[in-house]
């Protein structure tokens, strides 16, 4: 039986995918950049940047616990598998993490030949304790994230 309806194909076409993946990364980019403000209101406490700080830096809740564990789940939230290399730089430089070692809070190198781009960040705990967490995002041989390990580290300051 014919019912005068006709059965359409998807509106999604092959030309219309490039025009939906570029709102959606506009879209992407919007959100990370909105977490700007949390990290720039927090920088320092205290002449020494607190955990307080440190989970502003990952958008983490100021109730998380933080360890590798939690911080590689803040970061995959942050920077969801499959974002650009560019996403992930912009999403570093806009909570203030810096490319240049100078500020050993919280910096980056750029992409290794191995395809990780490696970010340390720091807090201090205690009053000469330094504890740092660094994260590797790995990024496959078409530049986007594939996954992100975390190591943690202290020393005496």
């Amino acid at each position: 039986m014919n019912t005068g309806l006709s059965r359409s194909k998807s509106p999604i076409t092959s030309r219309s995918k490039p025009l939906i993946m570029a709102v959606a990364s506009l879209v992407f980019s919007t959100a990370l950049l909105s977490g700007c403000t949390t990290a720039r209101q927090m920088l320092f406490d205290n002449g020494t940047v607190s955990k307080k700080v440190f989970r502003a830096y990952l958008n983490m809740p100021q109730t998380a616990e933080v360890d590798e564990n939690s911080v590689r789940a803040a970061a995959l939230e942050s920077l969801p598998v499959g974002v650009t290399e560019d996403q992930i730089y912009g999403y570093l430089n806009c909570h203030f993490v810096s490319r240049s070692s100078k500020n050993a809070m919280a910096f980056y190198d750029l992409k290794n030949q191995d395809n990780e781009i490696i970010c340390s960040l720091s807090y201090n705990p205690d009053p000469g304790l330094r504890t740092t967490y660094h994260i590797k995002f790995l990024l496959s041989d078409q530049k986007v994230l594939k996954d992100v390990s975390v190591t943690m580290s202290q020393v005496s300051i």
